[in-house]
């Protein structure tokens, strides 16, 4: 038994019509199998089988003899492109399958194109394969087999080298594991760290706003209290000075002084509280006479909208 290499080339030509005729199809075309390199492989070849579409008449079409060049030929008409299978029977029984892209085009008048397929075949007879090789196949070189390993041999290197080998790559492999588990360890706390920071930022930027009002609004306050402070407290630095100088110390003196403090900041606290109810109160003021100006603006418009209408009946009854 020998095994040969066989090239085999599958090629086709198809030409849109001019006119496309009464079943609408439009082009025709021809499927060619023939030796590669221009070899005739009539000799070594039995038949072809072309698989055409199942839309065709005769799907199943054999080609037995071939023409002058040793190409077998399918030839039919159509309308579109579809897949082929082809089966080659060789005399001495063997068989291979190909497939071929059966292309049209309805923008080119012509559509050629061709692909060489190596097929192997084992043949067991002398004869046949003397006609093969006539045909273009070539022997396909075979590799040596490689014989295998003496098993004493292996068992002694084998059971030499084992402990070594063994223990060097379980000591790797539990290096390599546990800098990994350190990676990752790294790589989560790293993660975790930078989320945290992304989350404290964006509860800063939505704080942000909010703080500021706050802040502002403290600010209003405190000036506020300030200007109501200026107005209606006297000044500490002035009343130090305006006032008479204390009396040599006694018990008596020390307790009345003392009195006198203690009426002097009531009378302050009096004052700030009053000054506090005239700014609400003429605040409250204000706003009752805007409300009384906007009900009395609304009677005038209700009362000058009503005027032409009373006008109106008023006429309509005395015609």
């Amino acid at each position: 038994m020998s095994l040969l290499k066989l090239g085999i080339e599958v090629g086709q030509v198809a030409r849109r019509k001019s006119h496309p005729s009464d079943d609408n199809l439009t082009h025709d075309w021809e499927v060619s199998v023939r030796g590669a390199d221009k070899n005739n492989i009539a000799a070594f070849v039995d038949r072809v089988q072309f698989e055409l579409h199942e839309s065709f008449e005769n799907p199943h079409r054999q080609v037995q003899q071939p023409d002058q060049s040793g190409a077998y030929i399918c030839r039919a008409s159509g309308y579109a492109g579809f897949l082929m299978p082809i089966k080659i029977t060789f005399k001495d029984g063997n068989e291979t399958r190909l497939v071929h892209d059966l292309v049209i085009s309805f923008e080119k008048d012509k559509v050629t194109k061709s692909q060489i397929h190596e097929i192997s075949l084992n043949v067991k007879n002398e004869k046949y394969r003397d006609i093969a090789i006539s045909c273009g196949a070539k022997i396909k070189s075979q590799s040596p087999r490689k014989s295998p390993p003496l098993l004493g041999a292996s068992s002694s290197s084998s059971s030499s080298a084992a402990p070594v080998s063994s223990g060097s790559s379980s000591r790797d492999r539990r290096d390599k594991d546990e800098k990994r588990r350190k990676d990752k360890r790294k790589d989560k706390e790293d993660d975790g760290s930078k989320q945290k920071e992304k989350k404290k930022k964006r509860k800063e930027e939505r704080e942000k706003p909010r703080k500021e009002k706050r802040d502002k609004s403290d600010k209003k306050d405190r000036k506020k209290e300030a200007l109501i402070d200026e107005l209606f407290d006297p000044d500490p630095a002035a009343s130090s000075s305006s006032a008479p100088p204390p009396p040599p110390s006694s018990s008596s003196t020390s307790g009345a002084n003392k009195d006198d403090v203690k009426e002097k900041r009531q009378k302050t606290d009096k004052t700030k509280m009053s000054s506090k109810d005239r700014i609400s109160s003429s605040s409250y003021r204000d706003n009752e006479q805007q409300q009384q100006q906007q009900a009395a603006k609304r009677e005038k418009r209700a009362t000058d909208e009503k005027a032409p209408k009373k006008a109106e009946k008023s006429r309509q009854g005395t015609q």
